[in-house]
C-alpha cells in the first residue's frame, strides 16, 4: 500500500511540476482520497501518513 501512496505522490508532484496549477491533479486528488480510505495502512507510519494527506489535502484546497 505505501507503494501506492508514494507512486501516486509522484505523479502529482510530476504534474504540479509541470502545469504549476493545483486543479491539474484534481482528479488524482480525489482517486487517492478514496484510496486512502480502502487502503489503510496500520500503525504509527499510517498514523502518519494519513495526517500529512490530510494537512495536503488542506493545502490544496481541492474538495473531495
Amino acid at each position: 500500500m505505501l507503494t501506492k501512496h508514494l507512486a501516486a505522490a509522484a505523479e502529482m508532484y510530476a504534474i504540479l511540476h509541470h502545469d504549476k496549477n493545483v486543479s491539474a491533479i484534481k482528479e488524482l486528488v480525489k482517486a487517492e482520497e478514496h484510496s486512502h480510505g480502502w487502503s489503510y495502512i496500520a500503525g504509527s507510519s499510517g498514523d502518519k501518513i494519513a495526517e500529512a494527506w490530510v494537512e495536503f489535502v488542506k493545502a490544496t484546497g481541492i474538495k473531495t
